[in-house]
């Protein structure tokens, strides 16, 4: 049939050849209700691309930085402390140090877990902000240190280099080594030979010497000390 038309106004019926019905409104084309869909598809698509783009910038970690800071080192072989000057730089948090000592480049077989009172292979309760007592805080001027127990190996000795690594999860303060200090010599030494050393030997660059004597004559070649028979620079 060609089609039939409804009574109701404004809308038609019409039957197509196949026998199929159709629904047509006068004035509007059958395109024209795409447009508005796309344009939502499109408003969504954006609105969920800058949702997630801000959420991956306020979600983003922050880099760890470095904190900075000058700290001197002195080791007492006739009490076994080690303490750390903090000499400038930025106040350091205590509670997020590493601290790693080497004597004569091997590792203590135990470390000190700062901020601390009491820990194996340590006598006694660290001093300054090393202690758990003590405020975090360790700022520039105060001193921090460790006493070594006598079970904690390696020892330390008159000649002993002692080496004090500070770090924190993001990196490395500083590395210090320093020779350990109160070490003493009594007695007449000679001999014709070259080298004549002391107790504490041969020293290189960046060793310290503090507290330390000799009480005697030393008689040989070249290069004789009573404390040291050679000192090894670094120009």
């Amino acid at each position: 049939m060609s089609g039939v038309e409804n009574s109701r106004p404004g809308l038609k019926y019409e039957y197509a050849t196949t026998g199929a019905m159709s629904d047509t409104v006068p004035g509007n084309g059958g395109d024209q209700g795409v447009t508005p869909v796309v344009g939502v598809v499109v408003l969504v698509a954006v609105t969920v691309v800058l949702a997630v783009s801000i959420s991956a910038a306020l979600t983003t970690p922050e880099t760890a930085v470095t904190p900075s800071a000058s700290l001197s080192l002195t080791v007492d072989s006739k009490s076994n402390d080690i303490m750390l000057t903090h000499r400038g730089g930025d106040t350091l948090d205590v509670s997020e140090l590493n601290i790693r000592i080497e004597v004569d480049g091997t590792a203590l077989a135990e470390q000190p877990p700062v901020p601390f009172v009491g820990a194996d292979g340590f006598d006694g309760t660290p001093t300054g902000p090393f202690n758990a007592e003590s405020p975090d805080e360790w700022r520039a001027g105060e001193r921090a240190g460790v006493r070594l127990a006598g079970t904690n190996t390696p020892p330390l000795s008159a000649d002993s280099e002692v080496t004090v690594v500070v770090a924190t999860d993001s990196g490395v303060i500083q590395e210090i080594t320093t020779t350990v200090k109160n070490t003493y010599a009594i007695g007449t030494v000679t001999r014709s030979r070259a080298c004549i050393d002391g107790p504490l030997g041969q020293i290189g660059t960046g060793a310290t010497v503090e507290t330390s004597y000799a009480a005697g004559t030393v008689t040989g070649g070249s290069n004789v000390g009573g404390l040291t028979g050679r000192n090894f620079l670094q120009w």
